[in-house]
């Protein structure tokens, strides 16, 4: 504050303004990236932990029964959500930014409607397909599920549209705190159904717990409902709309200046139509849909041709439904829970990066620490589940694992080792999506997705057919397509950013901490193994290797953690 009062008698206003705004921006964004990270992260980890108590409730055969149904429910979410989400949360911070409170209700009620009729016809579509989905699959009891599942896309939808409006006013704690609620209310009630209903056989208790999952969504809306309410009630009275005189530019409280044709218009535009505020945030949501909607369709189309093709290829159908269960239930969640990180980085990047007038990137300081940071942590996973893949199998599942169809622990861990670095792969895919849409280059990660998708499906389809590869070509033509999606959209960055690693630091360093940490976590199992439980030393061992590599990477000047640790307090001080 000492420092900002002195500035001022020296220098101009607008530098020190500029100044001090810069400092709160990179304050905000990792304040930003803290909160989304960790309540991601707990999501996630509450979703893992779900599958647990799950696999003991419905057995291998019942989970695989479970997984068929969700790709396509995620993909029709994804359709019906994930754009006008994102949409709405941008077009309410430039609203929010001039102080036009009133606006940005108005984008709120517009992505509601939007996000309704979207998600009624995706719900009907979904009806529509079931009973011949469900056949095909191999199950016709299948069509119940997706019977009792399907309101919960309209519940959902609604949800993320007052999720997208509090992620415009810059109020994570809110939208985090309601994923975290949402999903341990889930949690909840799809064990009690599951067990309620597994007197009545297996697809009952299958049914059972696709309705937990419905009843937790419309749970999830009633109380977002009720947390608006509230939060409305309570600022009314501060809900004052700016003024803004014809044919200005607006410039928000962080300096970012957006051009009249972008944002809100002066004069007769500064109130547009709702027919014109529809139409933005629909051709905004369009392609950001688009590239959402590219890997749950691959779930999908997974879902409905993999059992099938290993049945072709020698395996009976409850082999291959309890494979397709392990690698689509328990594996891809493993995978995907690391890459929590990149998508929190993801989502707090896109408002702090844009082009210039000479189509220069800005804040490229901010991409590059993310894309390092993500890397740190990415390959630290993809170590750990390599080396640690039986004893993250045997810690998390070996209670629900029976061994009657298949040798399910082998399965496991041969699946997880190749997936592993499919984290790191994944985990970069996010982000570098994220940054180009945050450069308003959307449509290039859409094409890259959709081009590597087809070459995905047309090697699963030749690969899986061999019988020795089975289950698990599924996890090389993931490697396949994440990789090589990734390195397409690093090409299309590298047009507008000049950044760069050094090869020591970045990979050399990074990869030498890896191996000592995965190191001295297997020391100390050797050492404790036999003096105490097999779980507790899992645990222990994790923490250990993580302090390790933290540390590690401290010591070689891989990452400044100080410097991490100075922008949090930043944001405490600036309060």
């Amino acid at each position: 504050m000492k420092a900002t009062l002195m500035l001022r008698k020296v220098l101009p206003t607008f530098w020190v303004n500029k100044w001090v705004d810069m400092a709160k921006t990179k304050s905000n964004f990792m304040f930003s990236v803290a909160i989304l990270v960790f309540c991601n992260l707990v999501t996630k980890i509450l979703g893992a932990v779900f599958r647990i108590p799950l696999l003991k409730i419905l057995g291998s055969q019942g989970l695989g029964l479970y997984q068929l149904v969700f790709p396509l429910y995620a993909f029709m979410l994804v359709i019906s959500s994930s754009g006008i989400s994102v949409a709405l949360s941008k077009f309410v911070s430039k609203a929010i930014s001039v102080q036009n409170y009133k606006l940005a209700k108005r984008y709120l009620k517009c992505g509601f409607f939007i996000s309704l009729v979207v998600s009624l016809l995706c719900s009907g579509l979904f009806v529509a397909i079931s009973p011949l989905l469900a056949k095909y699959q191999g199950n016709e009891g299948l069509v119940y599920c997706y019977w009792i599942i399907f309101p919960s896309i309209v519940f959902s939808s609604l949800s993320s549209t007052l999720r997208g409006y509090f992620l415009g006013k810059n109020e994570m704690a809110v939208t985090g705190g309601m994923q975290i609620v949402g999903q341990a209310s889930k949690l909840i009630l799809s064990l009690i159904f599951a067990s309620y209903f597994k007197k009545y056989g297996l697809i009952y208790s299958v049914a059972g717990a696709v309705l937990g999952v419905t009843v937790s969504e419309l749970f999830s809306f009633l109380l977002f409902g009720v947390v608006y309410f509230s939060k409305r009630k309570n600022a009314k009275k501060f809900c004052i709309e700016a003024k803004v005189k014809k044919n200005e530019e607006i410039l928000p409280a962080n300096s970012n200046i957006f051009k009249k044709k972008l944002f809100l218009c002066a004069g007769d535009k500064r109130n547009p139509s709702s027919k014109t505020i529809a139409w933005r945030l629909f051709k905004f949501a369009f392609f950001v849909s688009l590239q959402a909607c590219i890997i749950p369709l691959t779930g999908a189309v997974d879902s409905a041709i993999v059992v099938p093709l290993l049945v072709r290829s020698g395996l009976n159908g409850t082999m291959a439904c309890t494979l397709f269960g392990l690698e689509d239930g328990i594996v891809s969640s493993l995978i995907n829970m690391p890459t929590v990180v990149a998508t929190s980085i993801g989502v707090a990047l896109v408002p702090n990066i844009k082009l210039d007038a000479d189509n220069h990137l800005v804040g490229e300081q901010n991409v590059s620490e993310s894309i390092k940071l993500v890397w740190l942590i990415g390959i630290a996973c993809a170590f750990a589940y390599a080396f640690f893949a039986r004893d993250i199998v045997s810690f998390l599942y070996s209670g629900g694992l029976s061994g009657k169809v298949v040798q399910e622990i082998d399965v496991l861990e041969n699946l997880i080792k190749i997936n592993a670095f499919n984290i790191v792969y994944l985990s970069l895919l996010s982000l570098s999506t994220s940054i180009l849409q945050g450069i308003g280059k959307s449509k290039i990660p859409v094409v890259n997705l959709g081009i590597c998708a087809i070459m995905r499906l047309l090697l699963l389809c030749v690969l899986i057919s061999v019988k020795s590869l089975n289950i698990y070509a599924t996890a090389l033509v993931d490697m396949v397509f994440y990789s090589l999606s990734f390195i397409l959209n690093m090409v299309a960055i590298k047009k507008w950013a000049s950044f760069s690693f050094g090869l020591g630091k970045i990979f050399v360093l990074p990869a030498m901490c890896c191996f000592a940490m995965c190191f001295v976590m297997k020391l100390f199992k050797i050492s404790l193994s036999g003096l105490m439980s097999a779980k507790i030393v899992t645990i222990i061992m994790v923490l250990l290797g993580i302090a390790t590599y933290f540390s590690l990477l401290a010591i070689t000047k891989v990452l400044n953690i100080k410097k991490l640790l100075s922008s949090l307090k930043q944001r405490r001080k600036s309060k």
